[in-house]
């Protein structure tokens, strides 16, 4: 309690200061721990993955509009979702049973014999799409939102 009655007496600068303080820590907090989340002990992280979810936290902890922040939140659980979606269509479908992938016939010579080696350029490819899946999705619901403020206009 004593704590509370020290922000409630502090001056409005102050409080302010610490309020962003505050806002500040949760977007390193909320970015690190997508990231960790959507990486796992496994996964590569592209930048482009990394700079959305820090923009998406900073509009989670710092936009005012209700449905704003609510589509953050969304996006970020699905930054979480898409990363281990992509990974697990790469190796379970992609790898096992040669389903279509943006990457032309990368790996057609080494699928019966194996991979000799790293096996780093896949993953580098599996952050790749997982990046280009997230900045589309992105981008729509940016315009919808957009779209949603237009009709209240």
């Amino acid at each position: 309690m004593a704590l509370f009655t020290q922000i409630e007496t502090m001056s409005p600068p102050a409080t302010q200061a610490l309020t962003i303080f505050i806002k500040c820590a949760g977007v390193a907090f909320t970015t690190l721990l997508v990231i960790s989340c959507a990486t796992g002990d496994e996964l590569t992280l592209h930048v482009g993955t990394a700079i959305l979810v820090l923009l998406t936290s900073v509009i989670l902890f710092f936009a005012r509009p209700v449905r704003l922040r609510a589509l953050a939140l969304v996006f970020l659980l699905l930054a979480i979702g898409v990363s281990h979606a992509v990974d697990r269509y790469f190796w379970m479908g992609v790898w096992n049973h040669g389903y279509p992938w943006p990457y032309p016939d990368l790996f057609d010579d080494t699928r019966d014999a194996g991979v000799v080696g790293s096996i780093s350029p896949f993953m580098d490819e599996v952050s790749t799409v997982c990046f280009l899946v997230l900045l589309i999705t992105a981008a729509l619901a940016f315009a919808f939102y957009l779209g949603l403020r237009s009709k209240q206009s």
